[in-house]
């Protein structure tokens, strides 16, 4: 499954992410985030209310690969954003090589 994952805000506000297939990933995470990519659970994330303090959490722009965008903040009970987050590392570990 290839998606496009961007991660801005927190204290820094910087914007960093780009695309990556789960093809690439480890087996684990690989399963991990193809559950968390399903759509259903993007937009259950995508949904959550800001928690407070949101102006210094993470928001991940996602770009799923049947074409659908979700804006998902990094607070609330879900366990995508840490997913995401995970992704992003990724993403940019393979930039570095």
């Amino acid at each position: 499954m290839r998606v496009a994952v961007h991660r801005s805000g927190g204290v820094g506000g910087l914007r960093v992410g780009g695309t990556i297939d789960t093809a690439d990933l480890s087996d684990e995470l690989a399963a991990r985030a193809e559950a968390a990519l399903e759509p259903q659970r993007l937009e259950a994330a995508a949904a959550e209310p800001e928690e407070p303090g949101a102006a210094d959490q993470h928001v991940y722009d996602v770009t799923h690969e049947s074409g659908a965008t979700y804006s998902v903040g990094g607070g609330g009970s879900s366990d995508v954003p840490a997913v995401l987050d995970e992704l992003v590392n990724e993403i940019i570990r393979h930039r570095r090589g």
